[in-house]
């Protein structure tokens, strides 16, 4: 029985860890969005800048401006709904501007509420020790202090994947309509947020549900029923609104099954390799020990399939569960509730707790303050304000009603940003593999003439990859005119020839 003392003593430290969670995100939190996958955040940035103007805002901007920035929005593929960006341009049409730090804030937010829902398994299913273990895990491991405070879905989808998970915990105690709907509606928005949600959320119901009951009596549970309709209706419903309203809807799926790389080792290396980016694998092991020690079989064969949604994600995503290490995000549900289990079993084993009780604290948070540490450091490596200076000048220097072609960073976003200027994105060498790989034919000059049509110049920012496509650097120097060169950028006259 734990004294009312200790209660309280527990109960602030858990506001503090929340507290310091909130303060190390904050750190430098007007950066420009380019210390964490620039191409993911500067495609949601484009799309929230262009609704913000839509929302007849930036009264005071040159009117050029509204004209380009609903372009580039528009110009922006549709994958899932823009939720995120939405709640972005309506906090600019409030504020009066477009603020880019808005979105970070929000993606704070959103982990900060996913830390909450940890906290509420945690105690629903450990110790005090186990539930303060997971929680100082979930929000001070350094990569998930960087990739929280970025501009995209995840956060959001990691908090409603935590609170999904909570909820059909609720609903697993007493089976009533009132969770069952609850349980239903988070794990629709979760789906709806990011199809990946899906992989998870099935594998949790699949371990929850089959732990304990026969195939045939949870077909015959109308409650069952009820939650996987509340779970598919949105997505069926966006689905369905965007064939009919968005053009090339369907497109945006393409390249991303890859059974074939199924039987390549490289394959099974890459998505290790981006695992480990994520999360080290040490901890990972001991969650999984930690998994496999929770005593209630139903609760263990829930966390299991949530394991095994994980690995069908990455078998049904083979490019991008090995080149895109975000998408390995909601691992840290997996990996908090582990090391929460693990110590819990541990602490409890140990026969004088006051004394170990200090000794594990202490090295908690020594660890704690390690991490913040490394992630500050990180945080504070770069000033991203000297890039935002560059492509401001470059964009004015070029001219907003300039055609151009671009082999620049982030898929010449930062340039379509920063610069106001949509370029044509010339394809990297990776891509053109991942092309390849998926059976699609390249043809050299038929892709360059296609691009260059009508343009002006084309720009490489980027020289670096321009090395990796000899055909085009042969191309670029024997038939156009270099016009400018200096050690950020190269520009050739697509009008004339040499």
């Amino acid at each position: 029985m734990v004294s009312r003392s200790t209660r309280i003593i527990y109960s602030v430290g858990i506001f503090l860890v929340f507290i310091a969670g909130l303060l190390i995100r904050l750190c430098d939190y007007k950066d420009p969005p380019l210390d964490f996958h620039p191409t993911r955040q500067l495609h949601s940035a484009l799309i929230a800048r262009g609704m913000y103007y839509a929302l007849r805002g930036g009264v005071n901007d040159p009117a050029w401006q509204k004209g380009i920035a609903i372009n580039q929005w528009k110009l922006e593929g549709v994958v899932e709904p823009p939720i995120l960006e939405w709640l972005v341009a309506f906090t600019y049409r409030i504020i009066g501007s477009v603020q880019l730090w808005v979105s970070r804030l929000f993606a704070i937010f959103f982990w900060l509420i996913a830390a909450l829902g940890i906290f509420l398994i945690s105690r629903r299913l450990f110790s005090y020790y186990g539930a303060l273990v997971a929680v100082v895990f979930f929000l001070f491991y350094p990569y998930g202090i960087i990739a929280s405070r970025s501009f995209q879905p995840e956060t959001l989808l990691v908090a409603l994947l935590v609170f999904s998970v909570w909820s059909a915990l609720q609903w697993s105690r007493n089976k009533s309509w009132k969770w069952a709907i609850a349980t239903g509606i988070l794990a629709g928005l979760a789906i709806l947020i990011k199809t990946v949600a899906f992989f998870f959320l099935v594998g949790v119901w699949f371990g929850l549900l089959l732990s304990e009951n026969p195939l045939k009596k949870v077909i015959q549970n109308p409650q069952v029923w009820l939650i996987a309709i509340l779970s598919v209706l949105p997505s069926l419903c966006f689905f369905l609104y965007a064939r009919l309203a968005i053009p090339g809807y369907e497109g945006q799926f393409s390249l991303r099954f890859f059974p074939q790389m199924w039987s390549q080792i490289g394959f099974y290396l890459r998505w290790l390799q981006t695992l480990r980016q994520a999360v080290g694998l040490e901890w990972l092991v001991l969650a999984l020990f930690g998994i496999w020690l929770l005593e209630a079989s139903q609760i263990r064969w829930m966390w299991l399939g949530l394991c095994l949604g994980y690995v069908a994600l990455g078998f049904t995503l083979s490019y991008h569960i090995s080149t895109h290490d975000y998408y390995h995000l909601p691992v840290y549900l997996i990996v908090s509730i582990g090391l929460g289990s693990l110590v819990d079993r541990l602490m409890r084993s140990v026969e004088n707790l006051s004394k170990t009780n200090i000794v594990f604290t202490s090295l908690l948070f020594f660890i704690a303050a390690v991490y913040i540490l490394d992630a500050y450091s990180e945080l504070k490596k770069v000033d991203y304000s000297v890039e935002t200076t560059f492509w401001q000048e470059l964009g004015s220097h070029l001219g907003n009603q300039v055609k151009v072609v671009a082999l620049s960073e982030d898929y010449g976003y930062r340039l379509a940003y920063w610069g106001w200027i949509s370029p044509v994105n010339w394809m990297s060498s990776d891509d053109i593999n991942m092309r390849l790989a998926a059976g699609q034919k390249f043809n050299f000059n038929e892709y360059f003439d296609s691009q260059i049509q009508d343009k002006d110049y084309f720009l490489i920012t980027d020289q670096e990859e321009l090395h990796q496509q000899p055909l085009l650097q042969q191309k670029l120097e024997k038939v156009y005119p270099l016009i400018e060169k200096t050690d950020r950028y190269m520009l050739y006259d697509l009008r004339r020839t040499s």
